[in-house]
């Protein structure tokens, strides 16, 4: 995270104040388009993947079809390394 984020902590106490919500700091500060969260809840807690690209969203759906089962593969790796 840039040293100057909103969200970053100092001894464990919140410092600064939230100035983006999230969309708009993933939007507008780093130039993010789209995103896929792939989440997974298991006795070691709460996980998730993300996968964000800048293309734009009629080629982003284009390679989410196209890679459809190796995301399926990688949901039952990443759920099986979390469920355990």
């Amino acid at each position: 995270m840039p040293a100057d984020c909103p969200w970053r902590c100092a001894g464990g106490e919140f410092e600064g104040r939230v100035v983006y919500t999230f969309d708009k700091l993933a939007t507008q500060l780093y130039g993010c388009v789209n995103a896929l969260s792939i989440p997974a809840v298991g006795v070691a807690g709460v996980s998730t993947i993300n996968i964000i690209n800048r293309e734009y969203p009629e080629l982003f759906k284009h390679l989410m079809r196209e890679r459809s089962e190796l995301l399926l593969q990688m949901t039952h790796i990443f759920h099986s390394l979390v469920v355990v």
